[in-house]
Order: C-alpha cells, then structure tokens, then sequence
C-alpha cells in the first residue's frame, strides 16, 4: 500500500506493514507503530499530519522486515532433498558451535530484531 492511513483512520501491525511469513518481528514492529502512533497523536490536534509523522517513522523498519523475510523463508523451508539434508546436518551441528559462529550464521542479514535499528522512538509527551 501506497500509505496506512486514510483521513482519521490508519492501520498497525501486520494489518498495515505486512512484514511477509517468517520475519519473526512482526510484534516487535507492532508494538513500536502502536507506540509511535500513540506519541503522535498525543496532543490531538493535527491528526493527518500525526499520522504522516508514523507512517515516516516506520517506513525504514518495515522496509527492512520485507527484504529479510524471503531469505528467512528460504532458509527454514527446504526446496530439495538435498535441502533437507543439509538442514539435518546443519541442525546436527549448530549446537555444538561456539556461541559467536552461532549466532552470526542464524542472525539473517542483522536478525529480525535489526529491523527496529533505524527506528528513532519520539518522546513521550
């Protein structure tokens, strides 16, 4: 969608951002929108231009939620015999690695949780 909003009403969550299957992050994006949301609003006064401040603050976080979730999906749903070979193994060994190796090779492109890094929070009011 082009925006969330539309007059008075806008849209949080997954019902606005679609972050895509298997993100892993789509509550951590909710719950930052409904907080952005809320402090926009706060004061009541100028309720477009509250919801255009939103949609600008989560736009970076959502767009990067969206092009982590294919390569997330890809990754936990095997396309071969050989995939799910390689998955098994994989499975096998990742325990029995050290903690950093393991968590460089599962963090997919920064790890959902990367998605909230260029997300500056307003101010409570």
């Amino acid at each position: 969608m082009a925006s969330w909003s539309r007059g008075r009403v806008t849209l949080v969550g997954d019902a606005g951002y679609g972050p895509g299957p298997a993100v892993g992050g789509g509550t951590s994006l909710a719950a930052a929108g409904a907080y952005v949301l809320a402090t926009e609003l706060g004061d009541g006064r100028d309720i477009p231009a509250a919801l255009a401040r939103y949609e600008a603050a989560l736009r970076e976080p959502v767009g990067h939620a969206r092009r982590i979730g294919p390569s997330v999906l890809a990754s936990i749903v095997p396309g071969s015999r050989a995939q799910v070979w390689a998955m098994a193994q994989t499975m096998r060994l990742l325990p029995r690695l050290p903690g950093p190796v393991r968590s460089r090779l599962t963090s997919f492109g920064g790890g959902p949780a990367a998605m909230l890094n260029g997300l500056e929070l307003p101010p409570a009011r």
